[in-house]
């Protein structure tokens, strides 16, 4: 599956994820309107993954939950902290 144009984060406890042995690659840019807000990015399992294409601008924390998360440029993930369990 793929996403596609502008994101805007409007809630503090955002989750994007993919279900067992799928894709969701996120192309557009995530923003959060200035308003210090993350996103939790959650594959079900080791067998699903979420690819971040996009040049995005949120500035609160990144979290990431499961399985597999690839950045495919440095500001793909910006501001806030990220961790992972």
């Amino acid at each position: 599956s793929a996403w596609s144009g502008p994101i805007t984060i409007a809630d503090a406890s955002v989750r994007v994820g993919a279900q067992v042995g799928a894709s969701l690659t996120i192309s557009g840019p995530i923003g959060d309107g200035g308003n210090n807000l993350g996103i939790i990015y959650r594959p079900q399992d080791a067998s699903a993954s979420v690819i971040v294409t996009g040049a995005n601008t949120y500035t609160g924390a990144t979290s990431i939950v499961g399985g597999p998360v690839s950045a495919t440029t440095l500001n793909s993930v910006v501001g806030g902290t990220a961790s992972s369990s």
